[in-house]
């Protein structure tokens, strides 16, 4: 079972409360860091069913970052569309692409999906609870799965 600090930063970033939720996140331990990304691993996977349906391709993901790149277009800090589309990929089974980009644009690229899909999907943000127990559920069954 998830940390409740995990959902609570789940909740307070998609709510635009980014002080608290960067003030959560600072004060997650280290020692607690990897299982905290395993449950937004957990998180995003479950966004991508809400919005993919469960299955997706290369032609998908590439119509999803031209949204995306759309989307964000007057952002201060550009997306990188590459990092994105290679991230999407990796996650969808092309794993060679996670050498392709640093830790830190494939969170980013975690991070500008996960915002994506729920801002623009009313639904999510109404059914938090329920999409964060389903995380929840999938983060224990990863645990589980690697032993950790």
């Amino acid at each position: 079972m998830a940390k409740p600090e995990y959902k609570e930063f789940v909740r307070a970033y998609l709510h635009a409360e980014h002080d608290r939720a960067d003030a959560i996140r600072v004060a997650i331990h280290a020692d607690d860091q990897a299982d905290f990304h395993l449950f937004l691993g957990a998180f995003l996977s479950v966004m991508l069913d809400k919005r993919f349906g469960g299955s997706f391709g290369v032609e998908d993901i590439r119509v999803f970052v031209r949204e995306m790149e759309y989307d964000y277009r007057n952002n201060p800090n550009p997306i990188n569309p590459r990092a994105v589309e290679g991230f999407l990929r990796a996650i969808n089974g092309e794993e060679r692409f996670f050498d392709e980009f640093s830790m830190e644009e494939q969170v980013r690229a975690q991070f500008l999906i996960i915002t994506k899909i729920a801002v623009q999907d009313p639904a999510v943000l109404l059914k938090l609870d329920e999409y964060l127990a389903k995380a929840d559920a999938d983060h224990a069954e990863m645990v589980r799965d690697l032993g950790v």
